[in-house]
C-alpha cells in the first residue's frame, strides 16, 4: 500500500498525542511521509501568529495567543467549543476568568533528572470549564532553563509582561469570535495567577527568605529569629514567620507596593548602591528594571493580590510542610524506636496492602516499598511525587502506632494527626462545587502550627507554614478549589517530549517553539478523551446481575463527577463496606452494591471491620468515601486507613 500523501489535521493530532512518539514513528503509524507529516502539522498549528517568537537577548521564545490558540482547539474538538459557549452564555456579557499557572519541570526522573532539558512551562485554564483536569490546561509558552538564567535572570517578569502586552493587543475582555459549526463571541479576563510560593517570589522579584521580610503579602512579618521581631521600640507590631497569629498580620495594598516600586525606580542611581542594596534586603523587594513591578500597565493586570499561593506545592511536592514533616517523624521513628524507614518499606511489600483502583502504580508490593527508598528521604525533605505524599499521610502514623508501645512518639504523632486532618479538610473542599468558607482549615493549621512547634521547635518550619495561612484566604475569595495538581500532570507531556526527542535542540533558539508545538498537539486528543470520558458514567462490558427481584446493570467501573469505583474498593463513608458491583440505573444514574462491613475496634489512625455477610445499596454514590489504605488480616478482618 502507498503512502497517503495528505493527512488531516485529526490524524496528525492522534498520531502526535503522546509526546513521546518520534515524528518517524508517527509518520508510520499514520501511513505517510515525514514531509506529509510536517506540512500537518504546520496547519494545524496555523496560522503563524498562534505562537509569537520574542527575543530575550540572543535567545527566542514561543509565546502563545490565547485567542488563536482557542480557535484551533475549538475547531478540532466541538465538546470544547461547546463548553466555552456555553460558559459565555451564562456569563452573560462578563468575561469569563482566564487563570496562568507556571513551573519548572525536569525531563528524567525523581531520582535522575536531567538538568540540561530543565523548562519553565506557563499554562492557561478557563475558572468556568473546571480546573482540576490536565486536559483544560493549554501550554501558552516554554522557557528552556538556560534562557532563563541568562537572559532573564531567573525572573519570568519580563516574560509575563510580554504576555500581558500581547492580551492587550488580542484584545481579550472585547472579546474575539470563536468560528465553528455555532460560533460564537468570547470574553477573557485574566483574574489570577497560581504557584509555588517559590516562583511567586521570583516573578515579583521578592528577596524572599534572604530579605528581612520573606513574605510579600504581609509589611511586619520578619525573618525568622529576627531580634527587631521582638523589639520593644516595634511595641509588638513585628511578628516573626513562624508565628501563626494572623490576626496580627499587616497585609500590604496592592497601591502601596506599586508606590514603594516606583519609589525604588526613582531611587536608583541617586544614592549610594551599598544603601541602594540594604534597603532591598529591609524591604524584601529586589529592583529590577524589566521586572513585571516595575510596568505600570502590566502590574495592574495580574497585581500581587491576585496571585495565589498553590496548597499542592506548599504541603505536598518536595520541600512542602507534609513532605518535611514525613521525613521528620521518619527520622524521629528511627531515633526513638530504632525502625529505619526501611523496616516500614518491610512492611508494605510484605503485607497485601491494597489502595483504590484510581491510585495508580501502588498495587505491586515492590512499587509499595519504593514509597519509602531511602533515596526518597534526605534528612529534610521526603522527595517524590505529590500523590505518594498524598497515599502516606494516612500510612505512616497507622504503622508507626503499631511499632510504638510505650507512646514513645506521641508529640510527633499528634502533630501527624493535625496535619492528617488538613489533608482530609483540602479534599473536602475538592468536592465541593463553590467554597464559601475556609474557617475550619483555617483553624486546623494554627491547631497543627502548635503541635509542630511542640514536637520539633521551629527549625522545621519554613515560609510555606506561613504562606498556608494566606492560601485559605485566598481560597475562599475565588470560591472553588484551585492548585496546580492538574499542571504538575501535563508537566509529564513535557517530560516525555523532552526525553524522547529534539535533543539537537537543546539549549538552542529552536527549543521553545519545537517543544510548544509537540506539547500543542497533544492537546487535542488530551481535550477529546476528557469530554467523553467526562459524558461517561460507566465502563467495561455491560452485564446482566439477578439481585432480588431486580435485574441489574453491571459495569467493570463507574464514575460520578470525576470520582471512580471498582469491584474490590473499599468505603468508609457512609458505611463501612466494600464495592461488590458497579451498576447503572435505567435513569442512567451510577449506583453501587457493597459488602457491608461492621466495626470491631478502632485505634487512632486505623479501624478494624468485620464482613456481615449482608448487601447493601449504595445510590446517592457522591456520598461514597474510600478507604486510602486497606489490609485483609489472617483472621478475615479488614484493617483500613481514612
Amino acid at each position: 500500500m502507498g503512502k497517503r500523501a495528505v493527512l488531516s489535521t485529526k490524524d496528525v493530532a492522534q498520531a502526535l498525542r503522546r509526546g513521546s512518539t518520534s515524528k518517524e514513528h508517527a509518520a508510520e503509524a499514520a501511513g505517510c511521509f515525514r514531509a506529509t507529516l510536517r506540512r500537518a502539522v504546520q496547519r494545524l498549528t496555523s496560522p503563524e501568529t498562534t505562537f509569537r517568537i520574542v527575543s530575550f537577548g540572543e535567545d527566542r521564545i514561543a509565546m502563545a495567543s490565547i485567542p488563536r490558540l482557542l480557535q484551533r482547539l475549538a475547531a478540532e474538538t466541538p465538546s470544547l467549543a461547546e463548553a466555552l459557549a456555553a460558559a459565555q452564555r451564562q456569563a452573560g456579557q462578563d468575561p469569563l476568568k482566564l487563570v496562568l499557572s507556571f513551573d519548572e519541570a525536569t525531563a528524567g526522573n525523581v531520582l535522575a533528572p536531567d538538568p540540561q532539558k530543565k523548562s519553565c512551562m506557563i499554562y492557561a485554564a478557563v475558572k468556568e470549564l473546571g480546573t482540576q483536569s490536565a486536559a483544560l490546561w493549554v501550554p501558552v509558552c516554554v522557557i528552556g532553563a538556560d534562557t532563563l538564567k541568562k537572559q532573564l535572570q531567573g525572573s519570568l517578569g519580563p516574560v509575563l509582561r510580554q504576555f500581558l502586552h500581547f492580551a492587550a493587543e488580542d484584545k481579550l475582555e472585547e472579546g474575539f469570535l470563536i468560528q465553528c459549526s455555532s460560533s460564537f463571541f468570547l470574553r477573557l479576563k485574566l483574574a489570577a495567577v497560581i504557584d509555588d510560593g517559590e516562583a511567586i517570589r521570583q516573578a515579583l522579584n521578592c528577596k524572599g527568605a534572604s530579605g528581612l521580610k520573606p513574605c510579600h503579602v504581609c509589611k511586619n512579618v520578619l525573618m525568622k529569629n529576627h531580634p527587631l521581631a521582638a523589639a520593644v521600640a516595634m511595641h509588638g507590631y513585628a511578628c516573626d514567620i513562624c508565628s501563626a497569629e494572623v490576626e496580627k498580620w499587616d497585609l500590604i495594598a496592592d497601591e502601596e507596593l506599586f508606590e514603594f516600586c516606583d519609589l525604588q525606580h526613582a531611587r536608583k542611581g541617586q544614592i549610594p548602591a551599598s544603601l541602594f542594596a540594604e534597603e532591598e534586603t529591609l524591604s524584601g523587594m529586589v529592583y529590577n528594571p524589566d521586572g513585571l513591578l516595575q510596568d505600570d500597565f502590566a502590574r495592574r493586570q495580574i497585581p500581587p493580590s491576585k496571585w495565589l499561593f498553590d496548597f499542592l506545592h506548599i504541603y505536598y511536592t518536595a520541600g512542602g510542610c507534609a513532605a518535611v514533616e514525613i521525613a521528620a517523624i521518619l527520622h524521629e521513628a528511627e531515633r526513638v524506636l530504632q525502625q529505619p524507614a526501611d523496616s516500614l518499606a518491610s512492611l508494605l511489600e510484605e503485607l497485601p496492602w491494597q489502595v483504590p483502583s484510581h491510585v495508580l502504580g501502588l498495587s505491586g508490593p515492590r512499587s509499595r516499598a519504593r514509597l519509602l527508598h531511602a533515596a526518597r528521604l534526605p534528612e529534610k525533605s521526603y522527595k517524590g511525587k505529590a500523590t505518594h505524599v498524598m497515599q502516606l499521610l494516612p500510612l505512616i502514623p497507622a504503622l508507626l502506632e503499631l511499632l510504638d508501645d510505650c507512646d514513645e512518639l506521641a508529640k510527633p504523632l499528634a502533630s501527624f494527626e493535625a496535619l492528617q486532618k488538613i489533608h482530609l479538610e483540602i479534599n473536602n473542599l475538592k468536592r465541593q462545587e463553590a467554597i464559601s468558607d475556609t474557617t475550619r482549615l483555617q483553624q486546623l493549621q494554627r491547631e497543627h502550627h502548635g503541635l509542630v512547634l511542640a514536637a520539633y521547635g521551629d527549625g522545621i518550619l519554613k515560609p510555606k507554614h506561613h504562606w498556608r495561612h494566606h492560601a485559605a484566604t485566598q481560597l475562599e475569595a475565588w470560591g472553588a478549589y484551585i492548585d496546580t495538581s492538574a499542571c504538575e500532570a501535563k508537566h509529564q507531556v513535557y517530560k516525555n517530549v523532552a526525553n524522547k526527542n529534539l535533543d539537537v535542540w537543546v539549549c538552542g533558539p529552536r527549543w521553545s517553539k519545537a517543544v510548544l508545538d509537540r506539547m500543542f498537539c497533544s492537546c487535542f486528543q488530551q481535550l477529546q478523551l476528557h469530554f467523553d470520558r467526562r459524558a461517561q458514567i460507566c465502563r467495561g462490558k455491560e452485564q446482566k446481575v439477578q439481585w432480588g427481584q431486580q435485574t441489574l446493570r453491571t459495569f467493570k467501573e463507574v464514575q460520578w463527577q470525576g470520582l471512580h469505583w471498582k469491584p474490590g474498593d473499599f468505603q468508609l463513608e457512609p458505611f463501612p463496606g466494600m464495592v461488590a458491583r458497579c451498576c447503572v440505573s435505567s435513569a442512567d444514574k451510577p449506583f453501587l452494591l457493597l459488602q457491608e462491613y461492621i466495626m470491631e475496634h478502632k485505634t487512632r489512625f486505623s479501624a478494624v471491620f468485620r464482613n456481615t455477610g449482608r448487601v447493601r445499596l449504595l445510590q446517592a454514590i457522591g456520598r461514597s468515601k474510600l478507604a486510602s489504605w486497606w489490609l485483609i488480616e489472617d483472621n478475615g478482618l479488614l484493617r483500613a486507613l481514612r
